[in-house]
Formats: structure tokens, sequence, C-alpha cells
């Protein structure tokens, strides 16, 4: 889940909060009015009268699972890809004779941070936000002068990338290495 639908999620919780405290409140209202109801004369059955009722309810409850698995969704979908990636670098277009045509990678991803190694820059950290296709998109300027644009997605345990690095271009071809 990208940033903005987490923030429309954030934004409209204390809504769906206050709509279902509002939903609840009327369950009572109504539940106790049925009640009052029965005592007053014989219902076909408490369960046929009370079922409308208890419908509304679960619509309630399941509204407010939903808002609290988008709300959870950003960390969750993070969280699915931290771990550590090792394999290789291959050399896809150069415009100067200082790329490596092929060279070892690893990766770090945690707590929201891409942080790789090789052999020209080392613990180079980025920060991460992947969709949750584990498509992501990183654009940095950073330590040393270095500019890096990496494009890529994680599927399953393998973490596939296009990285520039000045006049270099590379494929990363990296699998997660188990925990």
């Amino acid at each position: 889940m990208n940033a903005a639908l987490s923030n429309c999620c954030e934004e409209h919780l204390a809504e769906f909060e206050a709509e279902l405290l509002r939903h609840l409140r009327e369950c009572v209202a109504q539940q106790q009015d049925a009640e009052a109801a029965a005592d007053e004369e014989p219902a076909p059955s408490s369960v046929q009268t009370g079922m409308p009722i208890i419908r509304r309810c679960t619509r309630c409850l399941v509204i407010a699972g939903i808002c609290s698995l988008a709300a959870a969704a950003p960390t969750m979908a993070a969280d699915a890809f931290d771990g550590a990636y090792t394999g290789k670098r291959v050399l896809t277009k150069s415009s100067g004779p200082a790329c490596p045509t092929d060279d070892d990678v690893s990766v770090t991803i945690h707590g929201g941070a891409l942080t790789f190694t090789d052999s020209v820059l080392p613990d180079y950290s980025i920060g991460f936000d992947p969709r949750p296709d584990g498509s992501f998109s990183l654009i940095s300027t950073g330590l040393r002068g270095a500019g890096v644009l990496i494009q890529g997605r994680i599927v399953g345990d393998v973490l596939d990338a296009d990285v520039t690095n000045g006049p270099c271009e590379h494929h990363w071809h990296l699998t997660k290495n188990p925990s």
C-alpha cells in the first residue's frame, strides 16, 4: 500500500470509528426497544426480532476490521520483504571504463531502509517503501556525491532490479538468504 492510501485511511479512521460507535448505539437502542416491545406483546420469536439488529452490528464490526487492516497494511507490506539478499550485478550499459562487468552485491532490507554493498558503494542506505506487489523505485543522491536510481521488484525470495549509478547501469539478481 502506498503512502497516500495509508494517509487516506488514517484520516478517515476517526470518521469510521465515530460511525461505528453510532451504529453500535443504534443497535443497543433497537435491542432495548425490541425487548421492551416483547414485554408488552409477544413477538413471533426473539431470534427473528433480533436478526436485523445482529446483521447491522455484524456489518459495523466487519467495517471496523477492514479499517484496522487498512491502517496496518503499510507496515505489514514493508515487513514482508525484510531480510538479507545476495547475488550478482551484471553490467547492462556503460559509458565509462570504471564500470565492473560483474560484481557481488548484498542487500539488507529492514525498518524502511534498503542498504546495499557492492565494490563501489559499501553500506549505501536508501529509504525503502515498496508497493504491495513488491515493486519499488528509489532515487538517492547521498553520501560521497553518488547518485543512485534503483527500480525493481521482489517476488517471493527473489529481488530483481535495474540500477543506475553514474555512467554505469547494472541488473541485480538477488536471492533472499534463509533466516
